[in-house]
């Protein structure tokens, strides 16, 4: 598998069983053909810290979570007991290395052969020493040098260490118009993790070159997450 963060090289929970849902992190049921589902860590989360929090949704009492190295071998796992629908648990990993892309997946309590699987979500592990920074992060989408269209804008990225785990990100016309600037909040509870945001831009019928930007703090105190992102606005084909 290729690894999806060399873009970026860049609480404490109950220890097992039944717990209350974490704050901030809105959990939905899960459909019923998905015994377990896994939504916290979300896929593409880079993790730094020495535990895991983990949260997600279970149709059984009873299962085991694994994270699994890229060779199938299990770093750690934790057993999940009396599960009732929303459910979270703490994961030792023990991890110190560079790094490595890695699966939590959900296993019965009892293995079988075949393997059963319920779910699987892909992220990064990492030990502390690797931490590029204090805060850090990255605009993922759009690409430098892309061209968009549309009343709207999709901007992804990943942030690490942001006050209050909230920053804002602006749409600029090239001489440094606003365009729209939206506050962004994402879930990390463990704020030296790096974790996944999205956000919407409106374009306001504005075309030509543009530059988006993400600040820690205010826009006027000239703090980037990251180096902009200049991208182009056309016409909508549509």
């Amino acid at each position: 598998m290729r690894l999806f963060f060399i873009v970026l090289l860049l609480f404490s929970l109950a220890a097992c069983g039944r717990a209350a849902t974490p704050p901030l992190l809105e959990l939905s049921p899960a459909p019923p053909t998905e015994p377990v589902r896994i939504d916290y860590p979300p896929t593409g989360a880079v993790i730094y810290a020495d535990t895991i929090p983990l949260a997600g949704w279970a149709a059984i009492p009873d299962f085991t979570i694994e994270l699994v190295d890229l060779d199938e071998h299990v770093v750690a796992q934790v057993a999940v007991t009396g599960a009732d629908a929303a459910w979270t648990v703490e994961l030792v990993h023990g991890y110190t290395g560079a790094p490595t892309e890695m699966l939590l997946r959900a296993t019965p309590i009892v293995s079988a052969e075949p393997p059963i699987y319920y779910t699987m979500v892909t992220i990064a592990l990492a030990g502390s020493a690797a931490r590029p920074a204090e805060t850090f992060g990255t605009i993922t989408f759009p690409a430098e040098g892309t061209s968009l269209g549309g009343d709207f804008i999709p901007v992804t990225g990943i942030a690490s260490g942001a006050p209050d785990n909230t920053f804002w990100v602006i749409l600029t016309t090239a001489d440094g118009a606003v365009v729209d600037r939206r506050e962004v909040t994402f879930y990390n509870p463990q704020s030296v993790d790096a974790m996944p945001w999205t956000t919407e831009l409106t374009t306001g019928g504005y075309i030509g070159p543009a530059t988006i930007t993400a600040y820690f703090t205010s826009p006027e105190d000239d703090q980037p997450i990251t180096a902009t992102v200049g991208i182009t606005i056309i016409p909508d084909a549509g």
